[in-house]
């Protein structure tokens, strides 16, 4: 496994728990039981997962989710509380919380909880590639043509992928039709 994760909760044992835990499958682990002092390491080392309690005093852990995302935006968090309520799980879940862990957790729960996220990140970094490659192969530059109407089409197609419309192409058969309309896709959203 790789990974880094930040642990933060005002109570020692816990953090200590979580990353003697969470080290042992091979995942960076760093603590910290101040979240004001948690901003900063977030912006030194830039962890995939921020693991950090409901309750803290000098910041809760929905306005650290909160902070959090604006130092990392595709950072993933999960959220661990012994108060949990069904309010503060939306609040946190519509904040950017990846999970929600009532706490007392067991260690396979943590485990669990740690193994979604890095699949879910891992997913979203294929589909990146892959739309990625997508693009470099239905790139514009694979539509040949030189001419100030073929100009005019790929100026056309520029717009059009960019925009949420649904789209029509028209014309006889051996056009490049089909081709546009993958260069069209493969370019959108």
């Amino acid at each position: 496994m790789d990974g880094k994760i930040l642990i933060i909760d005002d109570e020692v044992e816990a953090v200590e728990n979580c990353r003697r835990l969470l080290s042992a499958k091979g995942y960076q682990c760093w603590t910290e039981t101040d979240p004001i002092k948690a901003l900063l390491k977030i912006e030194m080392e830039c962890p995939d997962l921020i693991l950090t309690d409901l309750i803290m005093p000098g910041m809760d852990g929905i306005q650290v989710i909160r902070e959090a995302k604006k130092i990392i935006p595709d950072v993933s968090v999960a959220l661990f509380t012994a108060y949990a309520t069904v309010s503060t799980a939306v609040e946190a879940m519509r904040d950017g919380a990846f999970d929600y862990i009532q706490k007392p957790f067991s260690s396979s729960e943590l485990e669990a909880v740690v193994e979604r996220v890095f699949e879910h990140r891992n997913l979203l970094e294929h589909n990146r590639n892959l739309r990625s490659q997508l693009q470099a192969h239905f790139h514009f530059d694979k539509v040949i043509g030189e001419s100030d109407s073929m100009q005019e089409i790929f100026a056309l197609i520029q717009r059009v992928a960019k925009s949420q419309a649904n789209i029509l192409l028209c014309g006889e058969t051996g056009t490049g039709k089909e081709l546009i309309a993958r260069t069209i896709h493969a370019n959108s959203e």
